[in-house]
Formats: structure tokens, sequence, C-alpha cells
């Protein structure tokens, strides 16, 4: 039985090396990704265990011959005979779908799409997976559909990456519709949490302690001498006793 760490380390090499569309992902020029993306798309899998960065360097350090490399945040497979490659497809769909941070989302409606954590505008045929992707930057992104047929017609060039994965450099504004702008604006800001202000003291200003002012035996008010008036009471008892004794010689 092959230990967890070869095993994962054979999971690694497919994600990384043939399929990685599957998880949601796409490598760059030269095959890498950025391994916070592949730690979170091993999270949203319910077959895949969770792993940590050190799980990758501990396969490094105790497999020879690992199949993947990392440098510094980016990692990919060693063997990219059969990653797959991008390329212009033969029949597109003809709606795409990509997701969008709700505090961009404004700007994006005016200016269009344009590449935020990849080099390139990641889209796909399957709303699911564009909010699985949109999901690693927000936690309850913007969905956003694309008329495929309309950005062509204003030049934009779209690529296969594989599965239902496209990509294309930009989206120009009026080639893609999303929800109205007042109700993301409105549920963004009723998620913000409230923040209370706090009365700032100015020099000079005083404010009472409730608890200085109520006793915890009454609720009347207590004198600064004592335990409310009880100092009032015991002079006047002792001017009584005074005057039973009688004038002193």
């Amino acid at each position: 039985m092959k230990s967890p760490t070869v095993q994962l380390a054979k999971t690694l090499a497919y994600v990384l090396g043939r399929r990685p569309d599957e998880f949601g992902l796409v490598t760059d020029s030269e095959g890498f990704v950025k391994i916070k993306d592949l730690l979170k798309a091993f999270g949203e899998e319910k077959d895949l265990p969770h792993i940590r960065r050190g799980q990758l360097y501990e396969i490094i350090a105790t497999i020879p011959d690992a199949p993947f490399e990392i440098g510094e945040n980016l990692i990919r497979a060693k063997d990219r005979t059969h990653l797959v490659r991008h390329h212009p497809p033969e029949i597109l769909p003809k709606l795409l779908y990509v997701c969008v941070r709700r505090k961009a989302y404004p700007v994006v409606l005016e200016n269009g799409i344009v590449p935020t954590s990849f080099t390139q505008v990641v889209l796909s045929s399957d709303p699911d997976m564009a909010r699985r992707i949109g999901s690693r930057n927000d936690i309850s992104p913007v969905l956003l559909t694309v008329s495929v047929q309309q950005a062509r017609d204003t030049g934009v060039r779209f690529l296969s990456a594989g599965g239902t994965l496209y990509l294309a450099e930009t989206v120009p504004a009026g080639c893609f519709t999303g929800p109205p702008l007042t109700k993301v604006q409105e549920e963004t800001s009723s998620r913000e949490p409230k923040i209370v202000p706090t009365p700032s003291k100015q020099p000079g200003s005083f404010f009472p302690d409730p608890a200085a002012i109520f006793s915890e035996e009454g609720h009347g008010p207590k004198d600064r001498r004592g335990s409310r008036s009880d100092w009032k009471r015991d002079r006047k008892r002792m001017q009584r006793m005074e005057r039973k004794k009688g004038p002193r010689f």
C-alpha cells in the first residue's frame, strides 16, 4: 500500500501535469500555477485531501525525483507532455461566465472586464465553475454572462484552456450582463459590519459612572463622604448626646 505522501504526490502530478482545468486552474506560459490557488482548489474538492504548503516541501524533501517543482509562490509539474495546451477553439459556446469582486463591479460595468489574479480573464461555459473560481477572491462574487459573439465582434480573441475554461485578454463593456448595480451595492453594504462610534472625551469633560451613582444596596444617590447620607445622621446623633450631658465647666 502506498504511503499518503506518495499518493498525494501522484495526485498533484495529475492535477498539475494533465488536467488542471478540472479543478478550475489555469497554467501560465511556463506551466506554473499559484500555490495559493492550488491549495484552495484542493480545499474545494471532497475527494481530495486538504493540504498545506509545508506538505509540498515535505514531498520534495522525502520523495526522490518528486513529480513537481516549486519556484517562489508558483508550482508546476515536471512532466508536462500531457498538459492541456491553450489554443483557439473550433467551436465556441454562445455564452461564457465569469465572476468579479463586488467592490470592483462598478468599475467593471464602466470599463469592462480585465485580468486580476491571472494574466488573462478566465471564463467558463459552466456558471458553477465560474463561481468556484470567483469565490477564491471574493466570498460572494458577482456572476457576469458574456455574449461571445458580441465580444468577438469587438475583436476579442478567445482561447480554450481545457474542459469548460476559456481565456481572453479583456472583455469590453457592453459585451456582458449582470445584476443591477444598486442591488449589488445594497447587498454589499448589508454584509459590512456596523461600527458604533464611541464618543470622544474632550479635555475637561466628565462622564459619570453609573456604578458610582447607584450603590449596590439601594438605588439612591451616594454621598461623596460615605454611603448615601449616613454621616449626617451620625452628626445629629452626636449633637443630641452632647446636649443631654449638659454644659461643661
